[in-house]
């Protein structure tokens, strides 16, 4: 039955992503497209928002260059004629209970349709002490992060005194589905 199911949501995406014109899944190549103005061009954009044990995750607001979409019963997403720099742009999603999706992808070509994944992280607290006495959070894989006395401010730069609470979340690097869980998705950074 699960098999089923899964061949079920596989067949109607694949009916969906045929839908749209010529979806790009991985950089062949870089537009200069020079008929743009400024530095966006205009695409479409697709993918499937998933929980942690891989199932479509519907009702995720996914958002590219200040617009919206929300995922359907299948955790498909799609963004039609969206502008997006044309170097890289930015895919987030957010659910409530889960830790915000973000992923970086390269701009390909004006007129195609960019397709990109994202993979939902449940939110669970990992724990809590007070800020001015810090505190260990040990996490279930072994692991522990440490936060010294004093060490968190408020919005207004003054230090915050109360309760603390920790949510985090040990990612395997060595997982098959590392890369999709880490935010960013490309692991690039500018070097200064």
């Amino acid at each position: 039955m699960k098999k089923q199911r899964h061949h079920f949501y596989a067949l109607i995406f694949l009916i969906a992503l045929l839908s749209f014109n010529s979806c790009e899944n991985a950089v062949d190549y870089l537009e200069d497209d020079t008929s743009s103005s400024g530095n966006k061009s205009e695409t479409n954009i697709t993918g499937i928002i998933t929980d942690e044990l891989g199932q479509p995750s519907s009702g995720v607001t996914v958002t590219v260059e200040g617009n919206n979409s929300v995922t359907n019963g299948f955790g498909v997403y799609f963004f039609e004629g969206v502008k997006v720099n044309r170097s890289r742009f930015i895919i987030s999603a957010r659910k409530q209970g889960y830790f915000d999706a973000v992923k970086a992808v390269t701009f390909i070509k004006t007129g195609t349709c960019h397709y990109s994944n994202l993979r939902l992280i449940p939110k669970i607290i990992s724990g809590s002490f007070l800020s001015q006495n810090g505190g260990i959070i040990n996490l279930n894989n072994g692991s522990s992060i440490s936060f010294p006395q004093n060490a968190f401010i408020d919005q207004s730069g003054n230090a915050y005194n109360g309760n603390v609470k920790i949510y985090a979340k040990y990612l395997n690097s060595d997982q098959p589905d590392y890369i999709e869980q880490i935010p960013g998705g490309d692991l690039r950074a500018i070097d200064l």
